[in-house]
């Protein structure tokens, strides 16, 4: 039994010790490190033989341990050649294709970076969409918030005997959709480019179409079957599918008695 744990003990240590010795598995351990693994396992052994029963340190008791000495051989012959290779003969050489597809890795590598680079300045340099600021309904004299979900979207407007009616539908919380369609509009106009305070002239703006996108903000020239004009700012949107209560569009007017088409914007 006591010759069976030394074998065990030792068939187990021996290897331990050429794995610092070697270092196959690429841990970067340092040289002074494995010695002193190596010391270690050593005294181990050492101790674990001795509470084995080899308490007998006589010449014939380790000349017949020859198994011992075969392990310790090999294991120190393949150690010391494992560190005399690289010495002799050089690191190993990468074969060619594995240093063309490392090269060809690094410039896609290179190009990549270079093109997020790219992406990223203009990014930076192109303009960041500005926010529409919140128009004050308080400054216009004549104004209308009507639901478009009501009455197929249609609403008067009324000044004396003058009406205009206007048909809006849903566009989304920044537009709306204006129709001459089943109102007594004769042409509409969308208004492009306008800012408050400008001169308008309904004839300098296209009225070919039957329906028109408007934005908030934005402007729309109408003019109904008795050749009267309504100038006309769309000034806040609701959209009940957008996470308001309801459908709502409230713009402010200004109608044109005198049939010319010209406006100054509000």
């Amino acid at each position: 039994m006591r010759v069976f744990i030394e074998r065990f003990i030792l068939s187990i240590l021996a290897p331990l010790v050429v794995l610092l010795a070697t270092n196959p598995i690429g841990y970067s351990w340092p040289l002074s490190l494995r010695i002193i693994g190596i010391i270690v396992i050593v005294v181990v052994a050492g101790i674990a033989a001795y509470f084995a029963g080899w308490d007998e340190w006589r010449w014939e008791r380790l000349r017949g341990l020859w198994w011992l000495w075969s392990i310790f051989g090999l294991s120190g012959g393949v150690a010391l050649a494992l560190w005399l290779t690289p010495l002799l003969i050089g690191p190993p050489t990468i074969s060619v294709t594995l240093q063309s597809q490392v090269a060809t890795l690094n410039q896609q590598l290179s190009a990549t970076a270079q093109e997020r680079d790219e992406l990223r300045r203009k990014l930076q340099a192109s303009p960041q969409p500005q926010i529409k600021a919140v128009i004050d309904l308080d400054q216009y004299s004549r104004k209308k918030c009507f639901d478009y979900s009501a009455n197929n979207g249609v609403v008067k407007v009324t000044l004396n005997a003058i009406t205009f009616e206007i048909h809006f539908s849903k566009g989304s919380k920044e537009s709306i959709h204006v129709y001459k369609d089943g109102t007594n509009l004769r042409a509409i106009a969308s208004l492009r480019g306008v800012n408050p305070g400008d001169d308008i002239d309904f004839s300098a703006f296209d009225s070919s179409s039957r329906v028109y996108t408007v934005s908030r903000g934005g402007y729309f020239i109408a003019q109904n079957v008795d050749g009267y004009f309504i100038l006309s700012r769309i000034l806040s949107i609701k959209d009940d599918t957008r996470g308001d209560a309801n459908d709502e569009v409230c713009f402010a007017y200004s109608i044109d008695t005198s049939k010319s088409g010209k406006f100054k914007a509000l």
